[in-house]
């Protein structure tokens, strides 16, 4: 995925930075109880399109979770807001050991 991203960079914020905010703007709006955006071990320290746009996405997650509801783009009080980081396995290729 990472190639391809560095090539289509407007995708790659409008899927996981745009996409991510609908998303959790959606769910907060449909009293979600929570809601959980899977992240990337390129996001520590990104070097990479890939990277930047899921730290992004990962700051409006925190944001969003930080935001009382009412507020503009608030939440309503159910709603838990997530961000967990896969990282590769152990000796496969790009693993980060």
């Amino acid at each position: 995925h990472v190639p391809l991203l560095e090539e289509n960079w407007e995708s790659a914020i409008q899927t996981n930075v745009f996409g991510t905010l609908v998303c959790a703007e959606v769910a907060a709006r449909c009293g979600v109880a929570q809601f959980v955006m899977v992240s990337s071990d390129k996001a520590v320290d990104p070097t990479s399109v890939l990277g930047m746009t899921k730290r992004a996405a990962e700051q409006i997650v925190s944001a969003l979770h930080g935001t009382p509801a009412g507020e503009p783009g608030g939440r309503r009080p159910a709603t838990k807001f997530i961000a967990v980081r896969f990282g590769n396995v152990f000796g496969s290729n790009g693993s980060v050991a």
